[in-house]
């Protein structure tokens, strides 16, 4: 307990100063990447998520991001010969990466590469997943005139294992969650 007061008294300290916060939302097409023919892979609906963000940029061209998606989508699992019934599912994402980002202008395009933790939840009681994901972002940051509002554009992409139907079943399918996605921000 004392060791959590600390760092968060010595928190106080740390210079909020080129740091963004955003939400937004953002439409999810999850594909495969690779399918093997007896292997399942999973195939989700298109959904609407929503994308929270804090990015820091404590240098010119450089800084980190850290991301919480949460998203309820239906979740089906097929192999080259059959399918599943799509089922509620529900996926949150902990994730975070680097930033390169320039300026043109007033905009900000940026990139950003990392990784992080997906977790799928059926709402029936089933027990949840969880993936290890690798992060790819990309998007540019327009700013209001008052320049510490503006709106972010951007990709957000996620690459998995793909999901069994069952959590004793593995698959070593991958897939790839893509999201246009688009935010308000406030930079401080």
């Amino acid at each position: 307990m004392s060791c959590c007061l600390a760092i968060a008294g010595h928190a106080q300290y740390y210079p909020v100063q080129n740091t963004d916060l955003s939400i937004g939302g953002a439409e999810q097409f999850t594909t495969p990447i690779t399918t093997q023919v007896s292997q399942l892979y999973q195939a989700t609906t298109r959904s609407t998520a929503i994308l929270a963000s804090v990015k820091e940029h404590p240098s010119a061209f450089a800084g980190f991001e850290v991301n919480y998606q949460y998203d309820a989508l239906s979740d089906a699992h097929e192999t080259a010969n059959s399918s599943s019934t799509p089922a509620p599912t529900s996926m949150q994402e902990c994730s975070g990466g680097y930033l390169i980002h320039a300026r043109l202008g007033s905009l900000q395009p940026f990139l950003a590469v990392g990784g992080g933790e997906l977790y799928f939840e059926n709402p029936n009681g089933a027990k949840g997943d969880f993936r290890t994901t690798g992060l790819l972002d990309f998007g540019v940051d327009i700013p209001f005139p008052n320049q510490h509002l503006g709106v972010t554009l951007q990709g957000h992409t996620l690459y998995y294992h793909a999901l069994a139907p069952v959590s004793e079943m593995q698959s070593t399918n991958w897939v790839a969650t893509t999201e246009p996605s688009m935010a308000f921000y406030l930079r401080f």
